[in-house]
């Protein structure tokens, strides 16, 4: 504290001397006289950093009482000398004011708590030996110590101190992850096509990207409920691997953690999960069963692309966007329960081939099929594709609260016969009632024609007729969009 106050004295003076209206003569000395005193810190901080070193070459305890300090990396090398690593303060969550080697010891000192290692922070320091890693880290970024070959390896696999770099040996078929590791790094296991299985410790709380992408010998992985992270592409083509347990701790699951596990038959996402990412479940063609957890909110594009044996999926209340293609190609999926009308509407879904609906699934309210609906009153907006292929239904109610009704809302919805569309609603999306090739009667309340899109009402039965108030029919025959069907538009006293 004592140096950041004295640097930002320094500071100050420097400016106030290059001012007119001030001594400068006399600031400068004063200036001089900071800078001593300046110097003086640094070299108590560097004789009080000067202990035994002896027993650090295993990458964790330093020997040194300071070395648990939450603003410093300690560090070794194999030739005495000082490390430059990158050091700008994203990498670290703090500022690097000191970098010092002395009596066998480095040490990077930060203006703060030091809360992260970024990517490629200490890539290609090969005369690295052993680095202290504070409590207070939470992340490690990709390749942050890649190309350090000269940290210690304890039983086929690289560390530096509590962050597994690599496996050196890719030809093992099972590995002992050292207690107290807190990190899996990146790429640590990539293409370890040997490996069969292996055992996470508890301290684990991170899993990075593609950790183990292509072990496609790996068959069953228990993820402890310490980890907090699984990176991207994390178990990426592990073909082989049957089962996986996502711990309830997890708050994501990132972009393809388990794209193309073709043996993976069932996974459980837990309620700490709030987003799935996208491609996380691409071509996961053996998977069954999905439960998908009451807090997820985001369901990422492609997630559950081209998994062909899926049958049934539940979508939680939680939900409130599905990216396109998040169930395209899912050729299996007969049944998709929901349990709440109005959450289910209030979803945005990315394209035709997002709603679980694209493939020809039926949808289930509370465990029965889905044929006449009233819209919810608390609803306003029916989204972008809410029915999109939904055809079980075959009449349709929305209320007056309703104020818009999305492109493609009711797409394809073959067995529909009958809409009634409320005194509030203004706009008509594109396509919206499209292609119900069996509706016969849709009811307009409004009174002024809501602005209506393109193709709404196309490939209808030839018998189609939309009843409108009586003092505005001719008002709907010469509004935009609405002139198309201006042969079908009759008088209703509703």
């Amino acid at each position: 504290m004592k140096k950041l106050l004295l640097c930002a004295t320094i500071a100050v003076a420097m400016c106030f001397a290059s001012c007119e209206g001030f001594d400068a003569s006399e600031i400068l000395d004063r200036l001089d006289n900071l800078e001593n005193q300046l110097d003086d810190l640094k070299n108590d901080e560097e004789n009080n950093q000067g202990g035994d070193n002896s027993d650090n070459q295993g990458g964790g305890d330093s020997g040194n009482e300071d070395s648990a300090d939450n603003n410093k990396i300690y560090y070794t090398t194999s030739d005495n000398t000082k490390l430059f690593p990158k050091t700008d303060v994203s990498l670290y969550g703090a500022i690097l004011i000191s970098n010092t080697y002395k009596d066998g010891q480095g040490v990077l000192v930060f203006d703060d708590v030091v809360t992260s290692i970024g990517d490629s922070a200490f890539q290609g320091c090969t005369s690295l030996t052993s680095v202290t890693i504070p409590d207070s880290v939470t992340s490690i970024g990709n390749n942050a110590f890649q190309g350090c070959t000269s940290l210690p390896i304890l039983n086929g696999v690289r560390y530096a101190d509590t962050y597994l770099v690599e496996a050196i040996n890719k030809t093992k078929s099972s590995y002992d992850i050292k207690e107290g590791t807190r990190f899996i790094g990146s790429s640590a296991f990539k293409e370890c096509n040997s490996l069969t299985s292996i055992t996470i410790p508890n301290s684990v709380t991170s899993i990075g990207d593609s950790a183990f992408q292509g072990c496609t010998s790996l068959t069953s992985v228990t993820i402890p409920d310490s980890v907090t992270s699984i990176g991207r592409g994390a178990f990426f083509n592990c073909t082989s691997l049957t089962s996986i347990t996502i711990p309830d701790g997890v708050p994501s699951i990132g972009y393809g953690a388990f794209y193309n596990c073709t043996s993976l038959t069932s996974v459980t996402i837990p309620d700490s999960v709030t987003s799935i990412g996208e491609k996380a479940f691409y071509n996961c063609a053996s998977l069954t069963s999905v439960t998908i957890g009451n807090s997820v909110t985001s369901i990422g594009f492609q997630s559950f692309h081209e998994c062909n044996s899926l049958t049934s999926i539940t979508i939680p209340n939680s939900v409130t966007s599905i990216g396109d293609g998040a169930f395209y190609g899912c050729s299996s999926l007969t049944r998709v329960d929901i349990t709440d009308l109005s959450a289910w509407c209030k979803i945005g879904f990315g394209g035709s081939l997002a709603t679980p609906l694209c493939n020809g699934a039926k949808l289930y309210l509370n465990g029965s099929e889905l044929t006449d609906i009233t819209i919810p009153s608390d609803i306003t907006e029916i989204k972008q594709y809410a029915f999109y292929n939904c055809t079980l239904l075959t009449s349709v109610t929305i209320g007056n609260g309703v104020t818009s009704i999305g492109d493609y809302a009711f797409h394809n919805c073959t067995l529909l016969t009958s809409v009634t569309i409320g005194n509030g609603v203004t706009s008509i999306g594109d396509y919206a009632f499209h292609n119900c090739t069996s509706l016969t009667s849709a009811y307009c309340k409004s009174t002024t024609p809501p602005a209506g899109g393109s193709s709404m009402f196309y490939n209808n039965t030839s018998e189609r007729k939309i009843y409108v108030p009586r003092n505005s029919v001719e008002a709907y025959k010469a509004a935009s969009r609405w002139g198309d069907y201006a042969s079908d538009i009759e008088g209703y006293d509703f």
